[in-house]
């Protein structure tokens, strides 16, 4: 039998685990629900959809407080799901009734909530909420402070840049060991000339036919490399470990307020050009 499609395999695994949870007793959480606070996707149809709520911390009622990932689930229509939407927001404690399974089939823990039972106050929670919203900030001597951003896991800030001010994000596998994707950052920024020059080029490369045959108004004439470049405003780089890059740019209306985005990392160099938006 052929493997099926990721996303129905996806689908598959999650109506498997939502099967054994909801086959668990009932019992009360205290919860405390992470910076992205709760998240509703489509399942199958419009009148299908999944609430996911991701908690940082989580303790059986009497219970010991437990610091792993527990993913919250709970299946109905977009109206049905909406008031647990609301109570699901970034660093809520609540407590809730649920059915709990410890370990799913890959050893991760899921509950299906069934009623919600008002805010906690539990003091361990407490704690740990008072250190997961503790701004935390890097000072860095070549890019300047970074703050993390906890909801999208990256550093962000900004630096100079040939010139002007740009945003700076900054995205490690590990927000607790952040250097590895520094370094990454760093090297681009001492040789900034260079890079921007490689980028620029890499862009008209890839996308100034692009432009001229698909992209140019009624009365737009032909644009050159050199218009096509003053046009490229960098707005943000992003960097990750590993080397990779991002490079975003307001493209200056070449692509109808397309941004223009080329990634790559420090070994290769650019890579790929796409026009996202």
């Amino acid at each position: 039998m052929s493997e099926l499609p990721d996303w129905r395999e996806r689908i598959a695994r999650r109506e498997r685990i939502e099967r054994d949870v909801r086959a668990q007793p009932e019992c009360v959480l205290e919860i405390l629900i992470d910076a992205r606070g709760g998240a509703l996707s489509r399942v199958r149809d419009e009148s299908d959809w999944g609430l996911r709520v991701s908690c940082e911390a989580w303790k059986p009622a009497g219970g010991e407080l437990r610091r792993s990932r527990l993913a919250l689930l709970r299946r109905g229509t977009r109206e049905e799901l909406a008031p647990w939407l609301a109570l699901s927001k970034a660093h809520a404690c609540l407590r809730v009734q649920a059915r709990l399974l410890e370990h799913d089939e890959m050893g991760a823990p899921h509950a299906w909530v069934e009623k919600p039972l008002g805010p906690s106050d539990d003091p361990e929670l407490a704690a740990v909420r008072v250190e997961l919203t503790r701004p935390v900030v890097i000072e860095d001597p070549d890019l300047g402070p970074l703050t993390l951003d906890r909801r999208l896991a990256w550093y962000q800030g900004e630096i100079e840049w040939c010139g002007r001010k740009l945003r700076l994000t900054v995205s490690p596998d590990d927000p607790d060991r952040p250097e590895a994707a520094l370094a990454v950052a760093r090297a681009l920024l001492a040789d900034a000339e260079t890079w921007r020059a490689r980028i620029e080029d890499y862009a008209v490369k890839r996308l100034l036919d692009l432009k001229n045959r698909t992209w140019l108004d009624d009365d737009e004439e032909s644009v050159d490399s050199a218009e096509f470049k003053s046009r490229m405003t960098l707005t943000t780089l992003g960097v990750g470990e590993g080397g990779g890059f991002s490079f975003w740019h307001d493209d200056g209306d070449l692509f109808w307020g397309h941004s223009i985005l080329i990634e790559g990392d420090l070994e290769s160099g650019p890579t790929g050009a796409d026009i996202p938006g």
